[in-house]
């Protein structure tokens, strides 16, 4: 039986241009994948910049705990992370803006998927809220960058529920 899905993949996609590893990003204008997801999440963001379809895959690993975190502190960390990650990837110098009249980024699209069911929670929550415009975006966001990123993601995030959880240290000790 565990058998079934095996190969699944190369099925659906037999190779990715580029694969990105645990705790980093990468970009591609082909393919790009990760392996071994488990408990962390992948935001694979889509868009055009320089007239070119590009994919960014950001391998998260929740660097910070957003636990006990409001809302607007989570969606503040989250436009601080993807703007990050999308400039690292774009080779963008930090007084470069990703919006400029040259080199906007547009045709935003943003897929989340993975994610343990409780350590994602306030994330998945966080850009659902964003995806349905539930926040005074200009009262949270300060750094317009970060302003902009949020607006070109509403109405253009697509949450995949978990299919992993993280075992509890007991399930872990027992082999489950």
């Amino acid at each position: 039986m565990s058998n079934t899905y095996e190969g699944i993949t190369t099925v659906l996609v037999p190779s990715v241009e580029v694969t990105v590893n645990f705790n980093d990003s990468d970009k591609s204008t082909t393919s790009i994948g990760t392996d071994y997801l488990g408990s962390c999440i992948c935001f694979l963001f889509d868009f055009t910049y320089c007239d070119e379809q590009i994919c960014v895959l950001d391998h998260y690993t929740y660097p910070k705990d957003e636990k006990g975190l409001s809302p607007d502190k989570v969606l503040a960390l989250l436009m601080k992370q993807f703007v990050s990650t999308i400039k690292d990837n774009l080779y963008l110098r930090i007084s470069e803006q990703i919006y400029s009249s040259a080199t906007t980024v547009s045709n935003l699209r943003l897929l989340v998927v993975g994610g343990d069911p409780k350590e994602s929670r306030r994330i998945r929550h966080t850009l659902s809220s964003l995806n349905a415009n539930s926040f005074k975006l200009k009262a949270i966001l300060n750094d317009p960058e970060h302003l902009y990123l949020a607006e070109q993601l509403i109405n253009k995030i697509i949450l995949l529920k978990s299919a992993t959880r993280s075992l509890t240290g007991r399930e872990e000790r027992e082999g489950k």
